[in-house]
């Protein structure tokens, strides 16, 4: 689906994208457009014409009844449609960031707390002293410190958590906002 200037100048009116809004859920008349948002039957008319020449409706009318009646076309199926496809996926990226910043977060904490109480129990080793004048001072000298292979700050983790919290939050708003602006429910 290309989008040109037509379709994009159809759309810079709020009563158009109102109209077109109508006229997507199903086929309507003027009339009944003119009802439902509230304009007169001859601003709406001039909006169908003006969105049907950018190819978003489409006109039909039955000749017996003279009834005009305007549905979608795929072009205008087509934007909607990836409009709410974004939203979704922007709701739904939302979702998986926020899992992402708990899990990291998490994982940031516990190692936190697993450092405080390793700390700990070394503290507790080294206050054991040596006999004699040197008494009053700990041996730490003597106590043997283990490897560690690779060594990441637990805030490295927390702060992580934190970019994708607010990652997810800005997506979260992306999403309602599209989602208001465009009037879906």
């Amino acid at each position: 689906m290309e989008l040109d200037f037509k379709s994009i100048k159809a759309l810079s009116s709020p009563t158009r994208i109102e109209i077109l809004n109508q006229v997507i859920d199903r086929e309507s008349t003027p009339t009944k457009i003119s009802d439902e948002i509230g304009k007169t039957k001859s601003t709406v008319s001039s909006h169908l014409k003006k969105l049907e020449s950018a190819g978003l409706v489409e006109r039909t009318s039955e000749d017996e009844r003279r009834r005009v009646t305007y549905s979608p076309t795929r072009k205008a199926e087509d934007i909607v449609k990836g409009k709410e496809r974004n939203v979704k996926f922007s709701l739904t990226a939302s979702a998986l960031t926020a899992i992402s910043a708990i899990t990291l977060g998490g994982f940031g904490l516990l190692e936190r707390s697993s450092r405080q109480f390793q700390s700990q129990d070394s503290a507790d080793d080294l206050e054991v002293y040596m006999d004699g004048p040197e008494a009053a001072e700990p041996a730490s000298e003597t106590a043997t410190a283990t490897p560690e292979l690779v060594s990441f700050s637990p805030e490295i983790f927390l702060y992580l958590a934190m970019f994708f919290i607010g990652l997810s939050v800005v997506s979260a708003f992306y999403g309602v906002m599209m989602n208001k602006l465009n009037g879906w429910n």
